[in-house]
């Protein structure tokens, strides 16, 4: 066997494993886009219910490991989506862990449950800023 017959199954095994291990939701491709469609209108940078901004370049650090202010739990918790608050507003879930106020976004502005599981996703990732 030659040394190139060597390096190709182990180079094949190596990108293969690679690319198992990113992550197959994007928080800049799948995550902000949603809360721009869905959250933005009310959680901008100039108009901040709550104080939390959803908007592109602010959101990551307005919700990952961030303490909620309507719950004992963190906006999101990475790894752990029954314990991010998130997570658990926009399943209309949140009064079951002491949060309070309505479910988001508002009924005027109805997510639907493939992007609640597209957080759910991003949240089982660990939450990663990509």
């Amino acid at each position: 066997m030659t040394l190139r017959n060597l390096l190709v199954p182990v180079a094949l095994l190596v990108a293969s494993s690679t690319c198992a291990a990113e992550p197959t939701v994007s928080f800049t491709r799948d995550i902000v886009p949603l809360f721009a469609r869905e959250c933005a209108f009310c959680h901008s940078k100039d108009a901040a219910d709550s104080g939390l901004v959803l908007e592109g370049r602010f959101a990551y650090r307005m919700i990952v490991d961030v303490p909620s202010i309507e719950s004992p739990l963190m906006r999101v918790t990475p790894g752990k989506p029954e314990q991010s608050y998130l997570l658990l507003k926009m399943q209309n879930q949140h009064r079951t862990v002491g949060g309070t106020g309505r479910k988001m976004p508002p009924g005027w502005l109805e997510v639907v449950p493939s992007e609640v599981e597209l957080v759910k996703a991003w949240i089982l990732a660990g939450a990663p800023e990509n």
